[in-house]
C-alpha cells in the first residue's frame, strides 16, 4: 500500500506529502521548534491558513502518516495526537524518523539543517544519537564529533550548505541531494 498522505515535523518545519507532491510550512520557531509544537493555537492557526492555500483542506481525506523526530517525547506525542484531533484529522501510524533510515554498523546519518542529529552504531552495537546545534557548537567541533564517532560511511541529510561544504571533503561521506524526498520515498 502506498501511503499518500504523510506530514513530517522537521525542525521548525511541517513538511506534507499529497499525491507525491510535497508542500512546506516553515514556522517561527516560537511555535514549532526542533520538531516539538510549542504554541498549540498559533499551531492550528498557521497549518489551517497553509492548508487553505494549498487547497489541501478539500482533498486531504483526514487520515495522515506523521513522521517525527526521534527526540520527540511521549508528551509531546499525546500533545500532536489532541491538535490532530482538533484539526478533524486521524493519525494512522506516528513514525520516528530515524526507524526509516538504515543506520548499520558501517553506515551512519547525520540529518538535520540547524538541529543536527547523528545516528550511529557504537561498539556496543547499539544505536546512538547524538543531537548537536549548530547555533551552540562549532562546525569544526561538530565535525570532530563526527569523526571521532563514524569510521566508516556516512550519508547526510541537510540543506546547511556551510556544514555539507565542510564535511564532503571527507571521500567517505555522501550527500543525499532531496533529503525529504528520501525520507518519504522511505515510507513508501
Amino acid at each position: 500500500m502506498k501511503l499518500n498522505n504523510i506530514i513530517y515535523f522537521y525542525e521548525n518545519n511541517v513538511i506534507v506529502r499529497f499525491n507525491y507532491n510535497i508542500y512546506y510550512l516553515k514556522l517561527n520557531e516560537n511555535i514549532l521548534n526542533n520538531g516539538i509544537i510549542l504554541n498549540k493555537d498559533k499551531f492550528i492557526k498557521e497549518y489551517n491558513e497553509f492548508t487553505k492555500e494549498n487547497n489541501l483542506k478539500k482533498i486531504i481525506n483526514n487520515k495522515m502518516v506523521v513522521i517525527i523526530q526521534n527526540n520527540i517525547s511521549i508528551n509531546d506525542i499525546k500533545m500532536l495526537s489532541i491538535i490532530f484531533e482538533e484539526l478533524g484529522i486521524k493519525i494512522i501510524k506516528i513514525i520516528k524518523d530515524i526507524t526509516l533510515l538504515n543506520v548499520r554498523k558501517n553506515k551512519a546519518y547525520l540529518i538535520g539543517d540547524n538541529n543536527l542529529r547523528l545516528y550511529f552504531i557504537n561498539k556496543y552495537n547499539k544505536k546512538v544519537t547524538i543531537n548537536m546545534n549548530t547555533s551552540q557548537i562549532s562546525y569544526n567541533d561538530i565535525i570532530s564529533i563526527i569523526q571521532n564517532h563514524i569510521k566508516e560511511s556516512l550519508f547526510i541529510l541537510s540543506s546547511n550548505d556551510d556544514l555539507i561544504n565542510k564535511l564532503l571533503k571527507n571521500k567517505s561521506y555522501y550527500l543525499i541531494n532531496n533529503y525529504i524526498k528520501f525520507i518519504f520515498d522511505e515510507i513508501g
